[in-house]
């Protein structure tokens, strides 16, 4: 039986407990004070290549802010190669306000012919990916409005394979493929050292996009990740946080509104001591 882990938090100030990703792991989450709302191009490494790409300050699908992709736009940014192996795993979020037609693509650059996976949404509610031997099928048979997309792709560059998961965090419905070829086989060894791009497009209406992570795979996910946010995986409802999400703690370990940090809630310690088993 898998021993539990538990972690401990004392403090007399108030403080954010912040997740550190290991393994030179990158996160982009959109949120002030390394994004503000309005256009992207230029914030953080990202590009505006075409259309209009806004930091938007809906919090439609985590924290405050996020990334809105109109019509006939297109946006991506760069990550550092040295940062990742011959097997990497991308994760992110998407949804959507209307009906739309769009594209999520890692790839060796910015260009569609370098693509190694592409994400594709259609105005029919449809949600898949591209493949060396073209579209797949459908992964989820519908992408409605206002739901919240996490999709996890697991990448193996030497075997030029990848799996994907795709979870609907508002249903609870999920799927995934395994063993998916490259959009465009290729050999993708630059890809470790002069780095990868992510892209996103949008041909009809608004794609949104949040908490983009990249790592080098095999990589686990910590399950220590808590950003107090009210949802269901979370300790996020306002007020003590002893017995949420199986916080024990003092009176003084509070979950608070704080747009100040990340996202619209923290926790506050003061005078008091929080643990958690995980």
């Amino acid at each position: 039986m898998k021993k539990k882990k538990s972690r401990v938090l004392n403090g007399i100030v108030p403080v954010l407990l912040l997740a550190a990703f290991s393994c030179h792991a990158e996160r982009v989450d959109f949120e002030a004070p390394d994004y503000s709302t309005g256009n992207v191009n230029g914030q953080d490494g990202w590009v505006v290549s075409s259309g209009t790409a806004n930091v938007a300050a809906n919090g439609n699908l985590s924290g405050l802010q996020e990334l809105g992709v109109d019509a006939s736009g297109t946006a991506y940014r760069n990550f550092t190669g040295s940062n990742f192996g011959y097997r990497t795993t991308l994760k992110f979020k998407l949804g959507r306000l209307a009906d739309l037609t769009g594209y999520f693509r890692l790839g060796t650059s910015d260009n569609t012919a370098d693509s190694i996976v592409r994400i594709y949404i259609n105005y029919d509610h449809g949600i898949g990916v591209y493949t060396s031997g073209g579209f797949s099928g459908y992964i989820l048979d519908e992408f409605d409005a206002n739901d919240i997309y996490e999709i996890t792709v697991e990448i193996n560059f030497s075997a030029q394979t990848y799996g994907i998961t795709i979870n609907n965090l508002t249903s609870g419905k999920s799927g995934s493929q395994a063993g998916l070829g490259f959009e465009h086989p290729k050999t993708l060894s630059n890809f470790t050292t002069s780095g990868g791009t992510v892209r996103v497009d949008a041909s009809y209406n608004t794609l949104f996009v949040d908490d983009i992570f990249i790592a080098p795979a095999p990589y686990e996910w910590p399950s220590f990740y808590e950003d107090f946010e009210n949802n269901a995986t979370n300790a996020g409802t306002l007020g003590a946080l002893n017995g949420q999400h199986g916080w024990l703690a003092g009176a003084g370990a509070v979950v608070q509104s704080n747009a100040a940090h990340t996202g619209s809630q923290a926790l506050q310690l003061q005078n008091a001591a929080a643990s958690q088993l995980f």
